[in-house]
Order: structure tokens, then C-alpha cells, then sequence
């Protein structure tokens, strides 16, 4: 729960600092890496319990921080693709074909470009700072 809130709150001061936090989609975004980031906590803990406990605490940080930061982007930018997905649907194709294939393909590779280009500077920069401390702990105390 403490990494979604990172995660959210980090998402909300980046929008209000760009000038866009009173904007109609604020509160889906920050939803998404809420749940993006909710969803990617155990996948990490999951991944983070594989690495050796002879590891020094240097590896252990270095570990973490890159599966963690690796799951959240991942599993957020799924969920942005999803919900864009879900918005441009109502375009496509409505039987199975090679073109709705095409289409639901297409949009959600463009869709996490998007998150990419445009979503990914919300976790900067208390989302880094987030991803520091939790990196830390782990390498520590092997939360």
C-alpha cells in the first residue's frame, strides 16, 4: 500500500506541477499508477525472493531497484494500454478478424509508447525517491 501511495502521490504533484491536475483525466491517471503500482508490488516481491541470500547488500539494492522499477512501469503502462484499448474499441472491427487484430495490436503498442513518451516523467521526482528508499530497505532488510 506504501508503494501505491509513492506512486500516486508522485503521479498528482508531477500533474499539478505541469499544470494539469484540475484536468478531466487527472483522476484516472492517478488511479492507474495507483493500481499500476498496487499490482506491481507482489510481482516484485515475488521476483526480488529468486535472488540469492549470499548477494551483498550493493546487489540486493541494484536487484531491486531494477525489478522493481521494471514491474511498475510494466504493469502501469499495461493499464494505461488497457484503458486506451477500451476508449478506441468502439472504432474497431466488432467480429474477429485479421483487421480487429491489427487494430487492438496496433493500439496498444501506440499506447505504451504514449505512457512512454508522455507518462513516464510522473514519476519524477518523488516516484524516484519512492524507488530509492524501497530499494534501500530491501537491500537491508529484505522486506
Amino acid at each position: 500500500i506504501a508503494w501505491s501511495a509513492v506512486n500516486t502521490f508522485s503521479a498528482v504533484v508531477s500533474l499539478a506541477m505541469q499544470g494539469r491536475a484540475m484536468a478531466s483525466n487527472a483522476d484516472k491517471l492517478a488511479l492507474i499508477f495507483s493500481l499500476g503500482a498496487l499490482l506491481a508490488y507482489p510481482l516484485s516481491r515475488a521476483f526480488l525472493y529468486l535472488t540469492p541470500d549470499k548477494w551483498l547488500p550493493t546487489q540486493r539494492f541494484a536487484a531491486a531497484f531494477i525489478i522493481l522499477c521494471g514491474a511498475t512501469v510494466s504493469v502501469t503502462a499495461l493499464l494505461f494500454a488497457y484503458q486506451f484499448q477500451e476508449y478506441y474499441s468502439q472504432w474497431h472491427d466488432d467480429h474477429l478478424s485479421k483487421r480487429l487484430i491489427f487494430e487492438t495490436v496496433f493500439t496498444i503498442l501506440s499506447a505504451c509508447y504514449q505512457f512512454l513518451v508522455l507518462a513516464l516523467r510522473n514519476y519524477f521526482p518523488i516516484g524516484l525517491i519512492g524507488l530509492l528508499g524501497a530499494s534501500w530497505l530491501f537491500a537491508k532488510k529484505r522486506i
